[in-house]
């Protein structure tokens, strides 16, 4: 995944995460990197709903344990280097994900 993103590619890969099983996992920190980039990056409404969408979905979707502790291994990293762009992702994550419970 790599910036600037399109709406349709957010939307192609928010569909593809959620078919992609145990798979993901091995893919998972190279996504998630690019798409916390291009919603740095992005302006657009559109696109930066699209992105948030896939995002989540991809979230969502990781179901396996080692998608499960590469996932937390990565946002507490993130957090831990106090970088601003990734911590913001976070909350907004926690925050998508919280309501969709």
């Amino acid at each position: 995944v790599t910036a600037p993103m399109t709406a349709f590619n957010a939307n192609a890969l928010a569909s593809l995460v959620t078919v992609a099983g145990s798979s993901l996992s091995k893919r998972l920190v190279p996504i998630l990197t690019g798409l916390v980039t291009s919603l740095e990056i992005e302006k657009d409404p559109e696109v930066l709903d699209a992105i948030r969408g896939a995002t989540v979905s991809l979230v969502a979707s990781v179901s396996d344990i080692e998608g499960l502790h590469t996932l937390m291994m990565t946002l507490l990293a993130w957090y831990e280097a106090k970088m601003p762009p990734f911590s913001k992702c976070m909350v907004a994550l926690w925050t998508d994900l919280s309501f969709q419970v």
